[in-house]
């Protein structure tokens, strides 16, 4: 039998290993899924997992010659 919230899941986490979701939309839409009943809160733990936030580089800084 289909299962929606599995559905919900599986797009969401593949949709933002291919690169097609940015982490701030993969964020925005476990939030509304699970507002609505969609996901369950076990279901956001999978997507949270399979889903790191990127991490920034922090520019290098520059040493002034003495």
């Amino acid at each position: 039998m289909f299962n929606f919230s599995e559905w919900l899941k599986a797009g969401i986490i593949d949709g933002y290993k291919k690169g097609h979701t940015p982490f701030v939309k993969v964020t925005e839409m476990t939030a509304a899924y699970l507002s609505k009943g969609f996901i369950t809160e076990s279901q956001v733990e999978e997507i949270v997992t399979a889903c790191p936030a990127p991490v920034e580089e922090e520019p290098a800084e520059e040493f002034a010659e003495a």
